[in-house]
This record gives C-alpha cells, sequence and structure tokens, in this order.
C-alpha cells in the first residue's frame, strides 16, 4: 500500500512551476517583444495605435505593454522597430 502511495505521489509531482528544457530552448525564438506599427516621432507619446507585441524576441517584454502607454518617446522609432529601454 505504501508503495502504491509512493507512486501516486510522485505521478501527481510538483506543484512548482519550471520550464522543461525544451521549454528554456525555445524560449528566445518564441518570445515576444514590444514593437512599433508606425513610424513614432521624438516626444510623441506611445498608443495603442503606435505600438503592439509580436514574435522578434529582444525588446521590452509585453509584460510591460499598458506601462509604456502613455510614455513619451526619447528617440524616433521606424516601424516595426523593438521598443527597449
Amino acid at each position: 500500500m505504501v508503495v502504491g502511495i509512493r507512486q501516486v505521489e510522485r505521478a501527481l509531482g510538483s506543484n512548482r512551476k519550471h520550464p522543461s528544457p525544451s521549454e528554456v530552448a525555445n524560449a528566445a525564438v518564441a518570445r515576444k517583444s514590444i514593437v512599433t506599427v508606425r513610424k513614432i516621432l521624438l516626444s510623441e507619446p506611445f498608443s495603442e495605435e503606435n505600438i503592439t507585441v509580436k514574435c522578434s524576441g529582444n525588446g521590452l517584454s509585453p509584460m510591460q505593454y499598458w506601462e509604456r502607454i502613455g510614455k513619451i518617446a526619447e528617440r524616433v522609432f521606424e516601424e516595426d522597430d523593438l521598443i527597449v529601454l
């Protein structure tokens, strides 16, 4: 009976969530970033109309999308430029 209980415990696994090795390998390729939809001029505010999220990997995380809305562009951005800090 104890052996059966231990097997069930192993089958249930851990309650901690972590990426599998294959997910870690694909993270850089599949990661999304905030990018521009169109050209953004110096001192123009970021808005839902001029930024979006795309698979591009190296820019600002989509988790910061709403924090970026309303902020002022500190340089000129061309279409499809990554938004970085």
